[in-house]
């Protein structure tokens, strides 16, 4: 994909739309660019597990924490899409 001039356009669109992103709950896209033809973003550096992993580790997750997390995400997505 990274061949075709569509894709990499739309790759470039997105990556610096969310360059312009700055909010708590999504990872700062960095800088963009390009080595031997393929285009890559560099994103912070967050440390610690993924939900997938801590679910995966603990189980299910409480009601209250689950809800925490479903509204640090929503919270994010908002701000990207306003």
């Amino acid at each position: 994909l990274a061949k075709e001039p569509e894709t990499v356009a739309r790759f470039r669109r997105e990556a610096r739309a969310a360059a312009a992103l700055s909010h708590p709950n999504i990872v700062r896209a960095l800088e963009m660019d390009e080595d031997r033809g393929e285009p890559f973003l560099v994103m912070e550096y967050v440390p610690g597990e993924t939900l997938a992993a801590l679910v995966a580790r603990t189980g299910p997750l409480p009601p209250d924490v689950a809800r925490n997390y479903a509204a640090q995400a929503a919270a994010g997505l908002a701000h990207a899409h306003a």
